[in-house]
């Protein structure tokens, strides 16, 4: 191979042309000293094994201009194929950068390789400031160097101290000059400002951080502040009262409960921000309004079967409106079959979305990756629930589920899956009852499944075959202690209506689970356990962990 890097000298021209010359044989490349002292880029040529003459130019940054003796050939990358022998004057411009001309030759056929970076136009920023140790922002990026080397244009300047007045400028940086910038700052009045609540409406029974409001602020100078939650009658809820300010952000976290730890009753509350000088004295107020809804429940639930719950058994709950669920899992097992080892490795991802008037809506799709003595496929799908009710001091809930699923069997158009998540293609409707016993819930869900293939474990299953029905009766319990649940469910399916006396149709899908909020995050670490079984010595399980978001 055929390898040359040029690294020209940087000067105030835009560029010169350095003259490459590939001749056969050679392992180094001849570069004329005198047409690269003052060229603009960085220049790297390899060649390659061909039976036609090209050049294949990649820029830096892509998309920048090529032009090839005088004519532009288009943006980089560029490949020019089937080229005569001879010399070929390359040039590659593009705005805010210097322009690279250089020349090569091609004589026998080859493929040569040109990697042109080009060098961006720039200047120098000098700043400094009283007091010496003022931050300087440029277009909002924090700089902790006083010589800075931008490109050339039009910056904002901000400079910002803790207990100073913030100040910003507009400034111009030319061409291989330096912009020197001298900042004096006034001390700031003390005043707390810009009062924010991480949320204005919340469930103090929510897990983690979900379950609290935070409350953001800024502080000008050196003082105090007192933090007030007052309910509609203007009685103190909760205080807090913060140390002397060394920073200009401030926050604090509220759980929803009073002085005594008690959760806060539904209602309307106010936010009342009161700051003290260094003095004592007061100095400014500030305020903002929020809400407690015990109804605005948010729970981290799987949705493996298609619909979200358990993996194997939906329950009946919805999310508010505009707050949203992502999980994933990855999933693996191995089966002895036939004195064969099979692997499968299920991949599970869903979306929740909550919606106004008890709806909610959502999108799952799992894939079943197998080794080379099975078969792989896909499925994924939506839903459409709503929550019908609650009763007997909401102990008792139920809801109704429409969902679809359709499913890839990219191997062989005629086959068709088991029904490993049972979530077969096709559309189903259930009916979600719950009862809940404090942090016991106990799901119990019929539902009826309309497929255009029947759900059989023995190929063939033939994939014009008529319609298919037939019911799904799921079950499961779970412990919900709101920052941690786990539960364990179970999926009856009937045989296909038509084919005789309604029975039971093996395996019985079976599953177990446990989800875990990262403390401080809005993040859930999950693991599952599962599996069919359709006999003592018939059977598979399966093991795996997922990672989701709740917000």
């Amino acid at each position: 191979m055929l390898l040359a890097t040029a690294f020209p000298a940087i000067e105030t021209a835009t560029g010169s042309e350095a003259t490459v010359r590939i001749e056969p044989g050679l392992s180094s490349l001849f570069i004329d000293p005198e047409d690269t002292t003052r060229a603009a880029s960085r220049i790297s040529v390899r060649d390659r094994s061909s039976d036609t003459r090209n050049l294949d130019i990649r820029t830096t940054p892509q998309g920048a201009q090529v032009y090839v003796n005088r004519e532009y050939v288009g943006r980089g990358p560029v490949r020019l194929d089937n080229l005569e022998s001879g010399t070929y004057r390359i040039r590659v411009t593009q705005s805010g950068y210097y322009t690279a001309r250089y020349t090569i030759r091609l004589d026998e056929p080859r493929t040569a390789v040109i990697e042109v970076e080009l060098r961006r136009v720039t200047g120098y920023l000098s700043l400094s400031s009283n007091p010496p140790d003022t931050r300087f922002l440029v277009d909002g990026e924090p700089t902790d160097s006083r010589l800075v080397e931008l490109p050339v244009g039009t910056y904002l300047l901000q400079a910002r101290r803790f207990g100073y007045i913030d100040v910003e400028r507009r400034i111009q940086i030319t061409e291989n000059a330096t912009t020197s910038v001298h900042v004096e700052l006034s001390e700031a009045p003390f005043e707390v400002r810009r009062l924010r609540l991480s949320r204005t409406r919340f469930n103090p029974t929510n897990p983690g951080v979900l379950g609290t409001v935070q409350a953001s602020f800024e502080a000008t100078n050196v003082g105090t502040a007192l933090l007030e939650i007052l309910d509609e009658q203007d009685n103190v809820v909760w205080t807090h009262r913060f140390r002397q300010f060394e920073q200009r952000e401030n926050s604090v976290r509220w759980s929803g409960r009073d002085a005594d730890g008690k959760i806060a009753p539904d209602g309307e509350y106010r936010a009342r921000l009161v700051g003290f000088d260094a003095d004592g004295e007061p100095a400014n107020e500030e305020q903002a309004r929020l809400q407690i809804d015990s109804t605005h429940t948010l729970r981290y639930r799987t949705a493996w079967s298609g619909t979200p719950g358990l993996m194997y058994a939906p329950n009946t709950e919805v999310l508010p409106a505009r707050s949203f669920q992502f999980s994933s899992a990855a999933l693996g097992h191995r089966r002895w079959l036939n004195d064969r080892t099979r692997a499968r490795i299920p991949i599970h991802a869903s979306l929740r979305v909550g919606l106004p008037h008890n709806f909610e809506i959502g999108a799952q799709a799992t894939a079943f990756a197998h080794d080379e003595f099975e078969r792989n496929y896909a499925g994924g799908g939506l839903y459409l629930r709503r929550q019908l009710g609650q009763w007997r001091e909401q102990r008792l809930a139920a809801a109704l589920t429409l969902s679809g699923t359709a499913q890839t069997y990219p191997e062989d158009s005629s086959y068709r899956a088991p029904d490993t998540a049972t979530n077969l293609a096709g559309v189903k409707l259930s009916a979600p009852l719950e009862l809940r016993l404090d942090s016991v819930r106990v799901a119990a869900t019929p539902e009826l499944a309309f497929s255009p293939a029947r759900p059989e474990y023995d190929p063939p299953n033939d994939a014009d075959a008529d319609l298919a029905a037939w019911a799904y009766l799921r079950a499961g319990a779970y412990l919900d202690l709101g920052a941690f649940q786990t539960g364990a469910s179970v999926t009856l399916r009937s045989r296909p209506f038509g084919d005789g006396r309604l029975r039971l149709d093996l395996p019985i899908a079976a599953g177990a689970e446990m989800h875990m909020m990262i403390p401080g995050t809005v993040l859930v670490l999950s693991g599952y356990g599962g599996g069919e079984f359709e006999a003592a010595d018939d059977y598979y399980v399966f093991a795996g962990l997922g990672l989701g978001l709740l917000y």
